[in-house]
């Protein structure tokens, strides 16, 4: 659900500063991109795969 957020960063920035080779614009991205700001996300997604499949496993004890 990223794409349409970056998409229009990028179309903000050929705005400002106009219109560069994609791999210039690849690098403007990430120099102004936020480092280490998002962390524990592999934990999380472990926690959520967990409860998932406990509440899978629950629904279909009570199905049988």
């Amino acid at each position: 659900m990223a794409t349409p957020h970056v998409a229009g960063l990028i179309a903000y920035l050929i705005c400002l500063e106009g219109n560069v080779s994609p791999a210039e614009m690849s690098d403007k991205l990430k120099n102004l991109s936020l480092k280490g700001v998002l962390t524990g996300i592999r934990q999380l997604i472990s926690l959520y795969y967990v409860q998932f499949t406990l509440i899978r496993i629950i629904f279909q004890l009570q199905v049988l």
